[in-house]
């Protein structure tokens, strides 16, 4: 698959992302759970495969074109995370709130580049999500996890 293309296929999975969390009164929370965590996985691996940019490549950081969604995934917000996994006692909470707003930002101030209907516009939404990587990359490892033990019924998914 060429950069274009993983770009295509990232930019459709943020609208379905967009799409599953604005359904959420309508789905049930554990097809939620299933279908979030499922999207989450693919944009990571997806973010990967986008091609690195050039030093000093400038990217626009559009604003208040996406609404702030509620994510609703039932289940508490705060989870267990380790803060350093390479070291014993860095136990602290997370909170899928948070995790979810930062991906929506940086998820949808790319895809508004992207969806601008230019060239330059699909190379600075490309630019922005992989250079904004480690951010939202963060946040969709810590989201992917929690949700994994909320799904599987496993301690330390959250509330426990």
């Amino acid at each position: 698959m060429n950069s274009d293309q993983t770009a295509e296929l990232f930019a459709e999975k943020v609208r379905t992302l967009l799409r599953v969390a604005g359904a959420a009164d309508a789905v049930p929370a554990d097809d939620r759970l299933r279908a979030t965590l499922a999207l989450l996985a693919e944009l990571y691996a997806l973010g990967l495969q986008l091609p690195e940019t050039a030093p000093g490549e400038e990217t626009l950081r559009p604003r208040g074109l996406y609404p702030p969604l509620h994510f609703n995934l039932g289940g508490p917000r705060a989870y267990f995370r380790h803060a350093n996994p390479d070291q014993r006692g860095t136990e602290e909470v997370g909170d899928l709130g948070e995790d979810f707003e930062d991906l929506h930002g940086e998820l949808t101030r790319g895809l508004a580049l992207f969806e601008s209907g230019t060239d330059a516009g699909r190379r600075m939404a490309q630019a922005h999500w992989r250079r904004t990587l480690p951010h939202w990359g963060h946040h969709a490892v810590e989201a992917i996890r929690a949700l994994h033990y909320r799904l599987l019924g496993l301690p330390g998914g959250g509330g426990d």
